[in-house]
């Protein structure tokens, strides 16, 4: 089982389940990519997000926090700065 967390600083957006590793970082790479994030009572954020995937220890009863095993973030790449071949 994996768990993905999107969120933005310490506050969880959203938290989904799934059973293999490929829908989870499918799932988790287009989540970190969604700039517009509606909630109830009319509430919405517009900004960058992070999607985190766990795979907790199922096997293990304890009071650890487990470490995400990947992250997503938005791509940062500014296109005005892309390298372009010298002409002639």
């Amino acid at each position: 089982m994996f768990i993905i967390h999107v969120t933005v600083g310490n506050l969880i957006l959203e938290r989904s389940t799934f059973w293999n590793l490929k829908e989870a970082s499918n799932y988790a790479r287009e989540a970190a990519n969604n700039k517009i994030w509606e909630f109830g009572d009319n509430q919405i954020y517009y900004g960058d997000v992070q999607a985190f995937v766990y795979k907790p220890k199922l096997c293990v009863t304890s009071d650890h926090i487990d470490e995400h095993i990947l992250s997503f973030s938005p791509s940062k790449r500014n296109r005005r700065n892309v390298m372009r071949s010298a002409r002639g």
